[in-house]
């Protein structure tokens, strides 16, 4: 029996629930400031924290990711 996707979903796309996470580079190109300015400013006790962490161990590579609404809030008020 075949399962095609208008039977899962009913025919409709689910919304998503919140916007995506973005990265400190995202972000910084979305606030338009150098990925070196937004790095600083996130080692603020006031900043906002990481929603999520993730780390490739083959690589060394470290990735984090954050609210857009929250960190947004935080950098007007910061101004």
């Amino acid at each position: 029996m075949k399962l095609g996707v208008s039977w899962i979903t009913n025919g409709r796309m689910p919304t998503p629930k919140r916007l995506p996470l973005r990265t400190v580079t995202e972000l910084a190109e979305m606030l338009g400031v150098s990925k070196n300015q937004m790095v600083s400013a996130l080692r603020a006790t006031d900043a906002p924290k990481p929603t999520m962490r993730s780390r490739e161990f083959g690589h060394m590579k470290s990735r984090v990711w954050y609210e857009p609404g929250e960190v947004m809030r935080w950098w007007r008020a910061r101004a």
